[in-house]
């Protein structure tokens, strides 16, 4: 019989158990990161029902606002099928500075810079954001 080395695979929140075969293929990786994004994205799926608007601030073309193209491109789709009631909106303006805008009840708002942030740490934002003033 053959043995194979087993790996476990640490984020913060998941682990997975690869052996060494599956990590020495580029491809398995990819998955593995892709099924780590989407299980965050289960996280963005329970936003608190305070949580009355998301709105992103971001310039259509800068670099600093990549991130936040980025996000919408792949992420804004899944967020809005999870939280069909929650109005989110993209707003974009020329030479803008990216920002993430979280409405609650009774008016209170906070908000975080995005410059040169990553669609993971803009996801990472919404799921601190989202769960509550």
């Amino acid at each position: 019989s053959v043995t194979l080395g087993c790996h476990l695979l640490r984020t913060k929140k998941f682990v997975f158990l690869a052996t060494s075969s599956d990590l020495s293929d580029s491809l398995q990786k990819s998955r593995i990161r892709k099924e780590i994004m989407r299980l965050s994205l289960l996280r963005l799926a329970r936003l608190n029902p305070a949580v009355k608007e998301l709105r992103l601030h971001l310039c259509q073309s800068g670099e600093e606002s990549q991130g936040v193209r980025d996000f919408v491109n792949k992420q804004y789709v899944q967020l809005k099928r999870d939280n069909p009631s929650l109005p989110i909106l993209v707003r974009e303006c020329s030479g803008v500075q990216p920002r993430l805008w979280v409405r609650y009840e009774m008016g209170k708002e906070k908000s975080v810079p995005l410059t040169k942030a990553t669609a993971e740490d803009i996801a990472k934002h919404i799921e601190t954001l989202g769960k509550g003033p």
